[in-house]
Protein backbone atom coordinates (compact mmCIF):
# COMPACT_ATOMS: atom_id res chain seq x y z
CA UNK A 1 0.00 0.00 0.00
CA UNK A 2 2.77 2.45 0.85
CA UNK A 3 4.27 2.30 -2.62
CA UNK A 4 1.01 3.45 -4.25
CA UNK A 5 -0.24 5.76 -1.47
CA UNK A 6 -2.99 3.37 -0.35
CA UNK A 7 -3.66 2.84 3.34
CA UNK A 8 -2.66 -0.61 4.57
CA UNK A 9 -6.07 -1.34 6.11
CA UNK A 10 -7.92 -0.31 2.96
CA UNK A 11 -5.70 -2.49 0.79
CA UNK A 12 -6.34 -5.43 3.13
CA UNK A 13 -10.10 -4.86 3.09
CA UNK A 14 -10.24 -4.71 -0.71
CA UNK A 15 -8.08 -7.81 -1.23
CA UNK A 16 -9.31 -9.99 1.66
CA UNK A 17 -12.14 -11.85 -0.14
CA UNK A 18 -9.87 -12.69 -3.07
CA UNK A 19 -6.97 -13.83 -0.89
CA UNK A 20 -9.36 -15.95 1.19
CA UNK A 21 -10.74 -17.54 -1.97
CA UNK A 22 -7.18 -18.30 -3.15
CA UNK A 23 -6.18 -19.86 0.19
CA UNK A 24 -9.39 -21.83 0.66
CA UNK A 25 -8.11 -25.05 -0.84
CA UNK A 26 -5.07 -25.09 1.45
CA UNK A 27 -6.96 -24.94 4.76
CA UNK A 28 -10.74 -25.26 4.41
CA UNK A 29 -11.14 -26.23 8.08
CA UNK A 30 -9.67 -22.89 9.21
CA UNK A 31 -12.05 -20.99 6.97
CA UNK A 32 -14.92 -23.09 8.32
CA UNK A 33 -14.03 -21.75 11.77
CA UNK A 34 -14.11 -18.21 10.35
CA UNK A 35 -17.55 -18.88 8.87
CA UNK A 36 -18.84 -20.16 12.20
CA UNK A 37 -17.36 -17.16 14.03
CA UNK A 38 -19.24 -14.91 11.60
CA UNK A 39 -22.48 -16.69 12.44
CA UNK A 40 -22.81 -18.81 9.29
CA UNK A 41 -24.85 -21.97 9.84
CA UNK A 42 -22.43 -24.67 8.65
CA UNK A 43 -24.61 -27.67 9.56
CA UNK A 44 -24.72 -30.12 6.68
CA UNK A 45 -21.97 -28.37 4.72
CA UNK A 46 -18.59 -29.84 3.90
CA UNK A 47 -15.55 -27.95 5.20
CA UNK A 48 -14.97 -26.57 1.71
CA UNK A 49 -18.59 -25.41 1.29
CA UNK A 50 -18.65 -23.79 4.74
CA UNK A 51 -15.32 -22.05 4.16
CA UNK A 52 -16.36 -20.73 0.72
CA UNK A 53 -19.50 -19.30 2.30
CA UNK A 54 -17.37 -17.39 4.81
CA UNK A 55 -15.13 -16.04 2.06
CA UNK A 56 -18.15 -14.74 0.19
CA UNK A 57 -19.52 -13.01 3.28
CA UNK A 58 -16.34 -11.38 4.45
CA UNK A 59 -15.23 -8.65 2.64
CA UNK A 60 2.80 -12.06 4.01
CA UNK A 61 3.69 -14.62 1.43
CA UNK A 62 5.97 -16.73 3.67
CA UNK A 63 3.17 -17.16 6.21
CA UNK A 64 0.51 -17.84 3.60
CA UNK A 65 -1.15 -21.25 3.99
CA UNK A 66 -0.81 -21.89 0.25
CA UNK A 67 2.34 -21.61 -1.85
CA UNK A 68 1.98 -18.38 -3.76
CA UNK A 69 3.65 -17.42 -7.02
CA UNK A 70 3.87 -14.02 -8.71
CA UNK A 71 1.24 -15.18 -11.21
CA UNK A 72 -1.12 -16.00 -8.31
CA UNK A 73 -0.73 -12.50 -6.91
CA UNK A 74 -1.42 -10.99 -10.31
CA UNK A 75 -4.61 -13.06 -10.65
CA UNK A 76 -5.79 -12.02 -7.19
CA UNK A 77 -5.25 -8.36 -8.05
CA UNK A 78 -7.05 -8.72 -11.40
CA UNK A 79 -10.07 -10.21 -9.64
CA UNK A 80 -10.06 -7.39 -7.09
CA UNK A 81 -10.04 -4.72 -9.78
Amino acid sequence: GGRFDVHHGLANAVLLPYVMEFNLQARPEKFTAVAEALGVDTDGLTAHEAAAEAAMQSGNITANPRKTRQKDLEEILKKAI
